[in-house]
């Protein structure tokens, strides 16, 4: 465990006041920006504007904690445009989902290096079958261009990661990601979140001292179950997915790889990025203002301008202005329509999930609706819900109804179908075994479309009330009526509908 000292001598300003201590002004390893000028702090010393320094000797607006040395040369020569090039060339070759996944990663590995000195930072999310190359990912792209100094975690909790990190800001990869462990999910996206903007958080102790932090470090999260349902946070990450390459067309891009991404590249890298951050962060607000007139919001520019902005500083370090920005952005072939994908993959996701939980059988006897003394969920939703007083009809409209309560589902007038998440219910037996167990299956159906979070908690027939999330019917699919199976009005004098 690094442990973490302060200089000798006193914290002094410019005129050599001294000046009272203050936590939150504390610094440890990464690059920072302080009075407007590019700090990258060693562990044991400083680089103040391509000037080795020691940690007390310069009086900014900051004090830099005594660590333990980067294993890291700041006199590395620096990247070429040339290598740059090749680098992005062999990372989109890599085979990816999207066309701007390769895009993405590439950006996010130049501006995970220098993450303290971002006004944003935008979290990545690799995901993606078992076996398809996350960790590949991670051991052969990321890592190396990181030089290595990235601190990597497996299922780790919020407060693992923020303790692993401290002061730094040097980039996470967090493994294990996964929607399964649904409460550590959220607490890691919660975590990128707080990253993304590095403004100060406060909890409160037991001893009734606040305590305060921020995390100002580029994260970057794991998983093969990882969609991202909340849209807050899909506007704060990029999310890519590798694809299955042949062998032969891996063998090509892995050889070539190998050749141009090891760790001295990366220092070399990390080396062109100080150097020029000033490029850079100029870049990212022009960039930024691309995506928005390209249709995007402000936060969408903020996310994929810096992502963009990385990208390109690895081909070179023009200074741009948005006509010569806007030029680049469409030779990659880049588009708002390639970011909206995500959100279709995360709707199709939602979609498998809910035809999983119509199809799943139910034991129910009745000679009409079940004569095999089996039926399916969906089968039961139509019979309380749209069918109910059809021609079906001789099964009791009680018994269809306490079917689906024992499992924690209701027919409602007003909310279509309702799927209770709380402990007590039967929806733990329907997804058991499934990707989206432990109550992931709740995250997942409220990216259908009108799907919502119950603001209170519902009653269902036999297991009483819990919480839950609404699904409209006609997002269901085959819940309407066969034509010449109702009688005019005869849905409607069913008392589930008043």
């Amino acid at each position: 465990m690094t442990t973490t000292t302060h200089s000798h001598k006193p914290w002094t300003d410019k005129g050599g006041h001294v000046r009272v201590f203050n936590l939150s002004k504390l610094r440890g390893e990464g690059v920072w920006v302080d009075n407007g000028l590019p700090v990258w702090h060693l562990g044991d010393r400083l680089e103040v504007a391509g000037q080795l320094t020691d940690l007390d000797a310069f009086a900014g607006q900051y004090c830099y904690s005594r660590e333990v040395p980067l294993a890291v040369d700041p006199e590395a020569a620096p990247l070429s445009d040339e290598e740059g090039v090749a680098i992005l060339e062999v990372i989109q070759g890599m085979g990816w989902e999207q066309t701007c996944d390769g895009l993405h990663l590439a950006g996010w590995a130049v501006l995970s290096n220098v993450g303290g000195a971002l006004r944003k930072r935008p979290a990545l999310q690799i995901t993606g079958s078992s076996g398809i190359g996350k960790s590949d990912s991670v051991e052969n792209v990321l890592q190396p261009l990181q030089a290595e100094l990235a601190r990597y975690s497996s299922g780790s909790t919020e407060a693992g990661v923020r303790q692993m990190l401290g002061n730094s800001s040097l980039p996470a990869l967090i493994d294990e990601s996964e929607q399964e462990d649904l409460r550590r999910r959220e607490q890691q996206l919660r975590l990128a979140r707080y990253s993304y903007d590095g403004v100060e958080q406060v909890k409160g102790t037991q001893i009734g001292v606040a305590m305060r932090y921020a995390v100002r470090s580029s994260l970057c999260l794991i998983g093969i179950n990882a969609t991202v349902p909340n849209s807050a946070d899909r506007n704060r990450l990029a999310v890519v997915t590798r694809r299955h390459l042949t062998g032969a067309e891996w063998e090509a891009v892995a050889t070539r790889r190998r050749e141009l991404i090891t760790r001295d590249v990366g220092e070399r890298l990390i080396r062109r990025t100080v150097t020029h951050l000033k490029v850079l962060l100029h870049n990212v607000q022009t960039f930024s203002l691309v995506v928005q007139a390209m249709g995007g919001t402000a936060r969408n520019g903020d996310t994929y301008g810096a992502l963009l902005a990385g990208a390109h500083l690895l081909v070179s370090t023009d200074r741009l202005e948005v006509p010569s920005a806007r030029a680049w952005v469409e030779a990659q072939g880049w588009t708002l329509e390639n970011e909206a994908a995500e959100s279709c993959a995360a709707a199709s996701e939602a979609e498998r999930c809910l035809q999983h939980l119509l199809g799943h059988e139910v034991r129910f006897h009745d000679g009409a609706l079940a004569p095999a003394g089996v039926t399916t969920v969906r089968e039961l939703a139509r019979w309380v819900g749209p069918l109910a007083g059809t021609a079906k009809g001789a099964a009791s409209y009680k018994a269809a109804q306490d079917a689906l309560g024992r499992l924690g589902l209701k027919v409602d007038k007003e909310r279509g179908l309702v799927i209770a998440t709380g402990p007590k219910t039967g929806m733990g037996k329907v997804f058991n075994g499934t990707k989206w167990a432990n109550e992931a299956f709740a995250e997942r159906l409220l990216d259908l479309e009108g799907a919502q979070r119950l603001q209170a908690v519902a009653r269902f027939p036999v297991i009483g009330v819990s919480r839950g999330v609404s699904v409209p019917l006609e997002v269901l699919g085959g819940m309407e009526p066969e034509s010449g199976e109702a009688g005019d009005g005869e849905a409607a004098q069913h008392p589930l509908w008043g």
